[in-house]
């Protein structure tokens, strides 16, 4: 359906855990940018010269008008960042993080985050504090990663009220709070977060624990959805499959959920895969029906490949002799375009800005704090 193009990152770090004389430093945090190994020694490059090579790396991490290469976007960035640059020093370590174009090292990400935060950047401020939430590189502390985040939302990151929304619903650190938490997340959405407005809209549609609210979480996964968030564009369509009454048209859902699936979502894959075996919205194909399913399996592993093994094996005597291989291969070949889960997609022509990653808000390793980027065709 549409290329994966690049990587966008964006810091999310606080300063209180650099310089507060009250807070111990776990193991391997620096306290200070003087105690940090000489590699993060300052360049001495100019602002037209730290431009240029931010804007090489970001060239080079999404592929725009060079071959995509993230070891040659890793060197750029960390030029930048040994300059000063606080944008660059919170995305080389979210690339040290996760291993992209440089060796995985937490501890050095966590330097760099640090480095980030101290010089200003919000973004770097939450990454930090997402890094004592779980203990990613420092030991454990999710009181000092929650102060963090409430300075940064504090100081208007609406993603921080999210993530400190996250913190308080499931009660990491702390006895879970509801209340706390959706006024957190209502703080985020005011703040224009598109991770706030999903996971208010997310709250809102369930009927357990809170007032149901689809009205109003129909609005909120559009703003979301606006943004490119893609979990949102899958809650959405998976609404209005299971809530008729949500007046949420066919058309905008079945394409939300091709979206979807064309990000990496196994589960969207799965939904699809539903509708054109039953004939749900759409004419009734069981070949499109074993091509989703398939997709799905391909895109989610192992445990997917389990769940949906049954219903393959169902659509099977229904298709024309032979078709098999050749639909498994079609399969293949599309998974290994749209495998690689994206938390955000956009329009072409849409203006994409640089580091716009946000912060884990999972301690499932699968996930980091980065948002993997493909355009979607006009």
């Amino acid at each position: 359906m549409y290329p994966l193009v690049g990587l966008f990152f964006i810091a999310v770090t606080p300063v209180l855990a650099l310089h507060s004389p009250d807070i111990a430093e776990p193991p391997g945090v620096c306290s200070s940018q003087s105690s940090l190994p000489r590699v993060y020694a300052l360049d001495h490059l100019n602002d037209a010269s730290i431009t240029k090579e931010v804007s090489a790396a970001d060239d080079y991490m999404i592929g725009h008008g060079v071959a995509q290469n993230v070891h040659l976007a890793a060197q750029s960035y960390e030029k930048a960042a040994n300059a000063g640059d606080p944008d660059a020093q919170n995305q080389i370590g979210y690339l040290y993080q996760t291993g992209i174009g440089v060796p995985q090292n937490m501890e050095r990400a966590v330097h760099w985050y640090q480095l980030s935060a101290a010089n200003g950047s919000l973004n770097g401020k939450v990454n930090l504090a997402v890094t004592y939430v779980w203990g990613l590189g420092v030991r454990a502390n999710p009181q000092l990663g929650e102060s963090l985040l409430q300075e940064a939302s504090g100081k208007g990151s609406g993603i921080a009220a999210a993530y400190l929304g996250d913190i308080y619903l499931a009660g990491i650190g702390f006895a879970s709070d509801r209340t706390k938490a959706i006024a957190n997340y209502e703080r985020g959405v005011r703040l224009h977060s598109y991770y706030a407005e999903y996971k208010l809209g997310l709250l809102l549609s369930k009927p357990d624990n809170h007032p149901q609210n689809l009205e109003r979480s129909i609005a909120l996964l559009r703003k979301s959805i606006s943004q490119g968030y893609v979990p949102a564009m899958y809650l959405l369509g998976l609404i209005a499959v299971n809530h008729p009454e949500s007046n949420v048209p066919h058309q905008e859902a079945l394409a939300l959920l091709g979206d979807a699936s064309g990000a990496g979502s196994w589960k969207a894959s799965i939904v699809l895969a539903i509708l054109s075996r039953d004939g749900k919205w759409v004419q009734k194909d069981k070949e499109e029906a074993y091509r989703y399913f398939k997709r799905a399996a391909l895109q989610g592993g192992d445990s997917v490949t389990k769940s949906v093994h049954n219903d393959v094996q169902a659509l099977i005597p229904n298709l024309p002799p032979g078709s098999v291989a050749d639909l498994d291969t079609h399969a293949a070949e599309w998974a290994s375009k749209h495998s690689v889960p994206l938390q955000m997609i956009f329009k072409s022509g849409q203006k994409l800005v640089p580091f716009s990653a946000y912060a884990l808000s999972s301690s499932n390793p699968g996930q980091h704090v980065g948002v993997l980027v493909a355009p979607v065709p006009d």
